[in-house]
């Protein structure tokens, strides 16, 4: 049984890592999924170089962004400013993992 453990938490969403198997549960608005701590990465960086490459996109509020989430077949949608909520809830979820791990 999982002992999760939040490392990030907004009203967007959260991403808790289970203490004893070391996975992860990424929940963003209604949506939620497992996502092993190597595709989390993966994802983080997906979303780091889709940011910078739409920096200029002036149709903010159109959902035309389409991910894939890696190690799944799920996919997610996102306007540019539903992007940058989850390019921040994975951000300060990674930092925070990054310290947990140097902590310990």
């Amino acid at each position: 049984m999982c002992d999760y453990k939040v490392l990030y938490k907004d009203s967007s969403g959260y991403v808790v890592k289970c203490e004893s198997c070391n996975s992860l549960q990424l929940a963003f608005g209604n949506v939620s999924f497992p996502i092993k701590e190597s595709d989390f990465v993966i994802l983080y960086s997906v979303v780091e170089r889709e940011l910078e490459n739409r920096v200029e996109d002036t149709d903010q509020l159109i959902r035309k962004i389409y991910l894939v989430i890696p190690g799944s077949k799920t996919s997610l949608v996102f306007n540019l400013f539903e992007l940058k909520n989850f390019q921040h809830l994975l951000q300060e979820a990674h930092l925070q993992n990054e310290i947990n791990i140097l902590l310990q």
